[in-house]
C-alpha cells in the first residue's frame, strides 16, 4: 500500500541552470545567509555538496529514473541518446524503474516536462500529464508513423498545448504545476511528481519578480537576465512551498 511507504506527495524539482548558493553569492546575485534563512523558514532543508552521478542532464536524469548508473561497459555507445532521458519516457519497449516503482506501489507518476521536453502521457512507462492534451496525442501518433525519422524528430518540437511557455513566459512551470493541477490528486497525497523547470536557463525572461522582461540580444548571455532569473526561481520555491502546505 502506498498510503503505507510514501508518507506524503514526492516534488523532484530541477531548476535548470541554477548554480549552488554559494557560487551565486560570489557572483553577488544573492545575499546567502538572507536567502538560507528564508528557505529554512520555509521548511527547506538545504544539503550542501551534492553531486550528480553524471555532469549532463540526459544520463543524470536517467539515473535518476532507473535508480542505477546507467552508463556501462554493457551499454550501448554514448552517442546513441535514444537511451537516456528523455526518450526514455516517450519509448514504448521498456518500462522506466522509478515510474514503474510508482505504480506497483499503488502510486502516480505526474511529469511536468517543458517546451523542449514536453509531457507525453504513456502508458507503459505509467506516465501522466498534469493536463490532457490533443497535441500530444498527436505527437504519439506521429511517431508510431514515423518512428525515429528526422520528421518525427520535427515533430516533437512542436508547441505541445499542455505547458508549451518557453518563448512566452520563460518556462514557469512551477506556476504551471500550481494553477493546472487537480487539487483530489494533491490532496490525496502519495504522488511522485516530477517538474522540470527550463529556468534559470537562458533565454532569460523574466525580471527578479517574476514578470515578464525583454533582455533583447543578451537574453542568452547577460548576467543580470540570468540574476532576475535566479531570484525569480527562489521567488517561485517559496510560492510553491505555501501552495502545498496550505
Amino acid at each position: 500500500n502506498s498510503k503505507n511507504i510514501i508518507p506524503g506527495n514526492i516534488y523532484y524539482i530541477i531548476l535548470d541552470g541554477m548554480i549552488e548558493l554559494p557560487y551565486a553569492s560570489e557572483l553577488e546575485i544573492i545575499d546567502e545567509e538572507k536567502i538560507r534563512n528564508e528557505l529554512i523558514t520555509n521548511n527547506l532543508k538545504i544539503i550542501d555538496d551534492t553531486y550528480a552521478n553524471y555532469a549532463e542532464t540526459d544520463t543524470a536524469l536517467s539515473s535518476l529514473l532507473e535508480l542505477d548508473y546507467v552508463v556501462t561497459e554493457n551499454t550501448p555507445k554514448y552517442f546513441n541518446r535514444k537511451y537516456f532521458f528523455p526518450s526514455i519516457l516517450y519509448q514504448n519497449k521498456k518500462p522506466v524503474f522509478l515510474p514503474q516503482l510508482m505504480k506497483e506501489l499503488g502510486s502516480e507518476f505526474f511529469w511536468v516536462g517543458n517546451g523542449m521536453l514536453p509531457c507525453i502521457e504513456n502508458s507503459l512507462n505509467y506516465i501522466k500529464c498534469l493536463t490532457s492534451s490533443k497535441m500530444a496525442a498527436f505527437l504519439m501518433i506521429s511517431k508510431t508513423f514515423f518512428g525515429s525519422t528526422p520528421l518525427a524528430a520535427f515533430i516533437l518540437r512542436l508547441p505541445n498545448t499542455d505547458n508549451w511557455n518557453y518563448a512566452i513566459q520563460g518556462q514557469r512551470n512551477l506556476v504551471f504545476f500550481m494553477e493546472n493541477i487537480d487539487k483530489n490528486i494533491l490532496h490525496d497525497g502519495h504522488k511522485f511528481f516530477f517538474i522540470h523547470q527550463m529556468s534559470p536557463h537562458a533565454p532569460f525572461k523574466v525580471s527578479s519578480k517574476c514578470e515578464k522582461y525583454d533582455f533583447k540580444e543578451k537574453q542568452f548571455t547577460s548576467l543580470v537576465g540570468y540574476t532576475s532569473a535566479y531570484n525569480c526561481n527562489l521567488l517561485e520555491i517559496f510560492q510553491f512551498m505555501k501552495f502545498i502546505q496550505g
